[in-house]
């Protein structure tokens, strides 16, 4: 692995302003941010902060100091972004690139200004105990470089000179102060790949995927919140760390923004709405455990094509496996069922394989069945 991490690299061209601000209201509003990323529902989840923030010292894993060194006067964002490939036998996930960039508020004349600068963007050795480098292991882990373009062969060439998760957690840790707030989307994800822990999480976390996740209602990827914010044209169109930290740190700043505007951010900032009675039609759908990715898509973007091609259906994927199956659960809800039925052609037009999956649980939704399973049809695929 690397000796030691590479340099900081400054990106002085997205210099953030927000002019007629203080910084201690700035300090406020970002604190509310991580605040309201704390107390979604989910946050302590088991698939989500739960297991990083109760965590004990384990060997290899970094934990955020609860009383950090002093910053100075200012607010410092940590954005991170990890991409990974996958170990086929357990689902566990390997970092094999990262971009970590340190977007620094200070004070000016005219309110405040941020200056951005990236400090580490490469790839990262995912692991000697994963063999990767290996041609015969390389069957058993899913590279995933169809999302984010990153082959095993680059990185084999590279392998000397791959830093390590240990050098991302020297370069996290070292930036991390009074001043210092994580930014992420699904933040969890990148932390447990990167193996980094904490109490410090609870109060030191901003997660876009969490201040946007409203009540009864899927969660939202980072493209998808995108399109609600003026962003850079060029931020969004690649899939890598660096697109992908661009995107988040676009996201946090509109929010920011609107809040020290004196408006509201997503629906972690609302009180939740009193569950009423749901009359909606209903579709319930199980598909093989194979194809949820595909369904899903990196980071929710095929779902999310899904849902704005069938605004009128709530669809939900289940977030486990069957416990008795190798199956997962998708729910479709609307009003009219004739509505249901084209989102269920939307699914099968996106991941053509559950064609005889999606054509079964129409039939029985033509026929008012209440419960629909893809039955005989779900075992022939």
């Amino acid at each position: 692995p690397a000796e030691s991490p590479p340099p900081a690299t400054s990106q002085q061209s997205y210099v953030l302003p927000l002019r007629g601000t203080s910084l201690a209201r700035l300090a406020c509003d970002v604190g509310a941010m991580a605040a309201a990323t704390a107390r979604h529902g989910k946050f302590m989840a088991s698939e989500l902060y739960g297991p990083l923030v109760a965590m004990e010292q384990e060997q290899g894993w970094a934990r955020l100091d609860p009383k950090p060194m002093s910053g100075g006067e200012a607010v410092t964002w940590l954005c991170l972004d990890v991409e990974m490939c996958e170990r086929r036998r357990d689902g566990e996930r390997f970092p094999v690139s990262a971009c970590v960039t340190r977007t620094r508020w200070e004070a000016s004349v005219d309110g405040v200004r941020a200056s951005q600068e990236t400090l580490f963007d490469d790839k990262i050795n995912p692991g000697d105990d994963l063999h990767w480098w290996d041609d015969h292991q390389a069957q058993l882990i899913d590279w995933k470089d169809s999302v984010h373009g990153l082959s095993r062969q680059a990185h084999v060439a590279a392998r000397g000179s791959l830093a390590s998760v240990q050098d991302v957690q020297r370069i996290i840790l070292s930036r991390f102060d009074d001043t210092c707030f994580l930014v992420g989307h699904k933040l969890c994800s990148d932390l447990r790949v990167l193996k980094i822990h904490g109490a410090a999480l609870r109060r030191r976390s901003i997660d876009t995927m969490l201040l946007h996740w409203g009540p009864r209602a899927s969660a939202p990827g980072v493209r998808q919140l995108l399109k609600q914010v003026d962003a850079p044209q060029s931020v969004g169109e690649a899939h890598d760390a660096a697109a992908d930290v661009a995107a988040t740190v676009a996201v946090a700043f509109f929010d920011v923004k609107r809040l020290t505007q004196g408006l509201e951010i997503g629906p972690a900032f609302a009180p939740a709405p009193l569950l009423a009675a749901d009359d909606r039609q209903k579709c319930r759908v199980e598909i093989p455990e194979r194809m949820v990715g595909r369904v899903i898509g990196k980071k929710g973007a095929t779902l999310a094509k899904i849902r704005e091609a069938c605004p009128q259906v709530f669809v939900e994927v289940a977030s486990k496996q069957h416990a008795l199956k190798d199956t997962r659960l998708v729910t479709l809800r609307a009003q009219a069922s004739a509505d249901i039925a084209r989102c269920l052609d939307a699914i099968a037009a996106k991941v053509p394989d559950l064609q005889p999956v999606t054509d079964a649980a129409k039939t029985d939704l033509l026929e008012d069945v209440g419960v629909l399973r893809g039955g005989s049809s779900f075992r022939a695929v």
